[in-house]
């Protein structure tokens, strides 16, 4: 009886998680649509990221520029889905898989790979003479741990001119090859 209780409560918890899934990847896919649809409405999602992640005081990017270098970049862990740029700021939407260790849909435990989609805005804030890079709050510290890999890869983007970006591209392309 304890162990169908405990199967049961597993099971739950497996298709919570899902649902919690779904939903963020609908709601950051709903909002990349509507972008692209209304573009003058994609200051307004911009402004609905409101937790600031990293700050670079003294620092202005070329937007355009700054849509290039993460066009030719690779990242540990997510994938670009889309970008959309505006005047002063790069709406990002990307998918990131990573592994932890949780609760499998059998119930069992060991490792699960699981997917997150997350919206990033890089804007410029002219009047503070800084960039800063914004999204949704995390859930867990171990998603924290995966957000912020990310986060230092953009960093480094950021503040590489695009000769960088292009050398360490082919350099991650010739590791890949030699393995």
């Amino acid at each position: 009886m304890i162990k169908l209780i405990l199967i049961l409560f597993g099971l739950i918890f497996v298709i919570a998680r899902l649902f919690r899934r779904s939903k963020n990847k609908f709601s950051a896919n709903k909002f990349v649509r509507l972008a692209k649809n209304n573009p003058e409405k994609t200051d307004e999602i911009i402004d609905t990221l409101d937790f600031p992640y990293k700050s670079f005081e003294e620092k202005q990017v070329d937007i355009n520029e700054l849509e290039s270098k993460i066009k030719s970049s690779v990242f540990a862990n997510y994938q670009v889905l889309d970008m959309i740029p505006t005047t002063n700021a790069l709406l990002l939407y990307v998918q990131g898989k990573y592994q932890e260790h949780d609760t499998t849909i059998s119930g069992s435990v060991g490792d699960v790979t699981k997917t997150r989609y997350d919206l990033f805005a890089i804007k410029n804030l002219a009047e503070d003479n800084k960039v800063s890079i914004y999204g949704s709050m995390y859930e867990t510290a171990f998603e924290k741990n995966v957000i912020s890999v990310f986060l230092k890869e953009l960093e480094t983007i950021i503040h590489a001119d695009q000769r960088e970006v292009v050398l360490d591209l082919m350099d991650k392309m010739s590791n890949l090859l030699e393995k």
